[in-house]
């Protein structure tokens, strides 16, 4: 088995929204809506606006696991002069691939695009399957954010 990285592509997502909605199952969610037009037109939207990156990780030409990170704009700070902000996402492996450090090496790729773009602050919202990996690669809480949901 030989794992190819590479950055997706707009050709990729028909298979990134399936992964999203495998990884969407797995933290928990139930599958009682069909969200395949929102996704398609998120992933498409953000790939044409080049205001996120996503890496993937393949087997033999098939996907086998994902991570993203979108780049949000905000007021530029003192700690983050651009403004923009780096937001981790759909980090999936399927569950055969995990345990083999791929959402760690993808991660890694996001480190570096969010550095070449002057990003200084990363967010992310792990699910608790994948929090071990982010704390590993130096990711600390924070409870910064309140939500409010509509």
């Amino acid at each position: 088995m030989t794992i190819q990285f590479r950055q997706a592509n707009i050709e990729d997502i028909p298979v990134l929204v399936e992964l999203r909605k495998l990884q969407l199952i797995d933290e928990g969610q139930c599958e009682h809506e069909n969200i395949d037009a929102e996704l398609l037109a998120y992933f498409t939207k953000q790939f044409e606006a080049n205001t996120m990156v996503e890496w993937v990780a393949e087997d033999k030409h098939t996907i086998v696991a994902t991570a993203a990170m979108t780049f949000i704009e905000f007021l530029p700070a003192f700690t983050n002069p651009s403004g923009i902000k780096g937001y981790v996402t759909n980090m999936y492996t399927s569950k055969e691939y995990r345990g083999r450090s791929l959402a760690t090496k993808m991660l890694g790729k996001l480190m570096e695009e969010a550095k070449s773009r002057n990003v200084h602050t990363i967010l992310f919202a792990a699910s608790k399957m994948g929090e071990h990996v982010y704390k590993k690669f130096g990711f600390e809480k924070a409870d910064e954010w309140m939500i409010y949901h509509l």
